[in-house]
Order: C-alpha cells, then sequence, then structure tokens
C-alpha cells in the first residue's frame, strides 16, 4: 500500500469516528443518555470486531473490510468475527477473492439508487476444520439477475429470502 493510500485510508476511518462520536456527542448535549449508551456500544462493539478480524493475521481481507463502506457506494456492511486467535494469513488471498467476487455479482444485480445493508458472519464450522464466511443482504434486488441465482456448487451457495440474498462459502484451513 503506497503512503497515499495509507493516509486516505486513516481520513476515511477518522471521519467515521468523528461522525460516531458528533452523534454521541449530540445525544448527550439534549440529555439522551440512553441514546448515548447505545451508539457508544455499538462503536465498542465496532472496536471488538475490528480487533478480532486483525487478529486473524489477514491484511489484505481485513483492509479490503475495513474499507468496503467506502469502496461500494451503495452497500453498507457490519460483521461478526466468531473465531478468536487463530492465525488464518494462509486464506487471506481466498477470503478476499471470494468476498471481492460476490461484490462484483452484486454490483451487477443491485440497483445503484438503492442503499443496500449488509451483514458478514465469519465463523468456524462445526467440525473445526473450515471457515465459513455468510453474507445477508436486505433489501430486493433487480429480479431479471436473480432467476438463476439459488445454487449450490463447490464454493458454496447462494440463494434468496423474503428479505433478501445470503451467500455462503466455505473454506479448509488447510
Amino acid at each position: 500500500m503506497r503512503d497515499l493510500e495509507v493516509i486516505q485510508l486513516l481520513q476515511h476511518y477518522r471521519h467515521d469516528l468523528l461522525n460516531q462520536l458528533q452523534l454521541v456527542q449530540g445525544y448527550l448535549s439534549m440529555g439522551k443518555t440512553n441514546k448515548v449508551e447505545e451508539k457508544l456500544e455499538e462503536l465498542f462493539s465496532l472496536l471488538n470486531e475490528e480487533r478480532k478480524l486483525t487478529i486473524l493475521q489477514t491484511p489484505k481481507f481485513a483492509l479490503w473490510l475495513i474499507q468496503f463502506n467506502h469502496i461500494y457506494k451503495n452497500f453498507r456492511i457490519t460483521y461478526t468475527i466468531d473465531i478468536e486467535n487463530q492465525n488464518l494469513e494462509h486464506l487471506d488471498e481466498i477470503l478476499l477473492t471470494e468476498c471481492k467476487e460476490f461484490m462484483e455479482y452484486m454490483k451487477k444485480i443491485s440497483d445503484g439508487d438503492q442503499l443496500y445493508e449488509m451483514e458478514l458472519t465469519i465463523k468456524e464450522t462445526e467440525d473445526k476444520q473450515s471457515i465459513e464466511t455468510c453474507f445477508f443482504i436486505d433489501g430486493l434486488v433487480n429480479k431479471s439477475h436473480t432467476l438463476d441465482i439459488n445454487e449450490e456448487n463447490n464454493k458454496g451457495s447462494i440463494y434468496e429470502t423474503e428479505d433478501g440474498i445470503v451467500r455462503r462459502f466455505i473454506t479448509p484451513k488447510i
């Protein structure tokens, strides 16, 4: 990553953090302490998830995920890392590639004027031999592109629900 890119990343990150803190300050000035507590809890939760993300030792994937909301203008993501204290460095490129490919697909089938909320969960499979990555995208998509979306293959599965799209893929830990 070049110096300019690092500075831009820090600017975006600081901007987002200051927005969160300004909301807290605004609620505090209005005496809405319950809202202050909610926003601080959200912020602490976000920072905790970032901590767990960086501990995975997947720098390319982590950087992509941290920059996600600035890369994809009509998608907003929250994520949960349900893996503790594991080094997944050897899966860095695989995770990044799978997620980027899925987002390219989502850009094609989504309405560019609509904002989509996404949730990403990364966890171990029950047998502890693989990592499961699961996206849930809330909102309707362009139905003409999703007629063949319900599929399952060696890369995972993608399917529609009443509320949106689920994309799940499994990556062996080997």
